[in-house]
């Protein structure tokens, strides 16, 4: 047995609709074997709950989702973790999926904060104003519907639509 434990959490937290910026009330998270369909109950693994003593308890699945978006466990706000990688599948109270991740592992913070302060860097050179604009392509702005946005971790900027692609325009950081 391996003392290695996964966090069982939304890679942004509170667990949201993808549509909309507002909690899964009521919703579903399954944890399966990777790139399995979790709601199976032969791909299901054991999820823990941690304990504030730092014991873990088996539990059953569904993890239930409370109106605020978090996961809970009797009604309580927990710690979630699986002893190894996982598939994730989170329904809202309708049963309609709202996400679905075939493999956690792939998910890697450390990468994503490596490409920032690479971004972030080349946008603080010389030519940092340029990779912007040449991102919205002026003359074309028409076309573009924009809307921002707060990333929890991040950045702040807007995604703007030009004609059938989402583009991203990143207007700054905030670790």
């Amino acid at each position: 047995m391996t003392d290695t434990n996964y966090l069982v959490s939304m890679p942004s937290a509170p667990f949201s609709t993808p549509r909309a910026f507002k909690s899964v009330t009521n919703g579903r998270i399954y944890i399966g074997q990777p790139d399995t369909d979790p709601t199976i109950p032969e791909n299901q693994i054991p999820v823990y709950v941690v304990n504030e003593d730092g014991s873990e308890v088996q539990i059953s699945q569904p993890v239930v989702i409370n109106a605020g978006g978090f996961p809970v466990y009797n009604g309580q706000i927990m710690k979630f973790v699986t002893k190894q990688n996982f598939s994730m599948a989170v329904y809202d109270a309708h049963g309609v999926q709202q996400f679905y991740w075939p493999d956690i592992s792939q998910l890697d913070p450390s990468v994503a904060i490596k490409e920032i302060d690479e971004l972030r860097s080349n946008l603080g050179s010389s030519e940092g104003l340029g990779l912007v604009w040449a991102v919205l392509e002026p003359g074309r702005t028409e076309e573009c519907r924009i809307s921002v946005f707060r990333s929890t971790n991040f950045c702040r900027g807007a995604y703007y639509r030009h004609g059938a692609r989402w583009r991203y325009f990143l207007l700054s950081f905030a670790y």
